[in-house]
């Protein structure tokens, strides 16, 4: 299996652009597998806010036991290394909002696919807010 984990990472290394690893990312993984590494490193990222067990089940759909279970391993690995990452990105957070465009996007793009364009249009609003608000900060 060690050898398997190197292949991965020789193979994810090698993507030197964003889109190159978007690319890899859909050739090595279904939608399914898509949306659960995503829901787990979301679930990690609002356990780190803080954020309450039902808000967390009711926002990504996971159950109480779920939440437990990763409120519990985050608490545990004092030395995480995706811990470490989402609170250095949680320290920028407050002025670019990036993980709620991040994760809004992905749950988006798989809405669309079901016919949730009202969540579509609601994104794109948001955005648009923000994009004036932070153009108007800084010009102010």
């Amino acid at each position: 299996m060690a050898k398997t984990f190197k292949l991965l990472y020789e193979i994810l290394k090698k993507a030197k652009t964003e889109e190159e690893f978007l690319q890899l990312k859909k050739d090595l993984l279904s939608t399914t597998e898509q949306i659960m590494i995503a829901k787990r490193i979301a679930l990690i990222y609002l356990i780190i806010k803080k954020a309450d067990t039902e808000g967390i089940c009711k926002y990504l759909k996971v159950s109480r036991a779920t939440v437990a279970k990763y409120r519990w391993l985050t608490e545990k690995k004092k030395n995480s290394k995706l811990k470490k990452i989402i609170n250095d990105i949680l320290k920028k957070e407050k002025i670019l909002h990036f993980f709620e465009d991040i994760f809004a996007d992905f749950f988006i793009q798989a809405g669309i696919k079901k016919g949730h364009w009202n969540l579509k249009i609601e994104h794109e609003k948001r955005k648009k807010r923000e994009k004036c608000w932070m153009f108007n900060w800084i010009i102010n």
